[in-house]
């Protein structure tokens, strides 16, 4: 007899654009839909979604720090603990590398994983650290630009 874990497994989204008067509800709109595609592919239901408008450079973004808060509070009950944070791109999380180090570590220490909507599936690093992640990004990164070098 096979036992099968009825517990649903939670997600949250987050979203951003840049600025409020950047605000593009359409941005949005294709960033939630690539969020809960991804919350579908994952099993995962979506629990709550976190919007911003703020820039990517800092890191006292109200909806982000709530995430966060949020996350650390509920991370010890199992019935509301949070098994992924979905985001359209890293560069919703943030575009300084040691911040988006740390916002990815703070949502792996209270042992969800940050899942990147616009990544394939098969291409996450799902257990693996921040920094494991930030190299990951770095490695894509210079990968993609030597590839544009060459078709240039």
């Amino acid at each position: 007899m096979e036992i099968v874990n009825s517990k649903p497994i939670h997600a949250v989204l987050y979203l951003r654009v840049a600025t409020a008067r950047q605000e593009d509800p359409e941005a949005i709109t294709r960033q939630r839909l690539a969020c809960e595609q991804r919350a579908a592919e994952l099993g995962a239901v979506v629990v709550a979604e976190y919007v911003d408008a703020g820039s990517g450079l800092d890191a006292q973004r109200p909806q982000l720090q709530r995430m966060l808060t949020e996350l650390d509070e509920h991370c010890d009950d199992p019935e509301q603990a949070i098994s992924y944070v979905i985001t359209a791109d890293h560069a919703r999380i943030a575009r300084a590398m040691s911040l988006y180090a740390s916002v990815a570590w703070r949502i792996e220490d209270v042992g969800a994983l940050l899942e990147i909507a616009s990544s394939p599936l098969s291409e996450q690093p799902q257990h693996g650290s921040p920094a494991a992640r930030i190299a990951a990004i770095a490695e894509h990164q210079h990968d993609t630009r030597i590839k544009k070098e060459a078709d240039e």
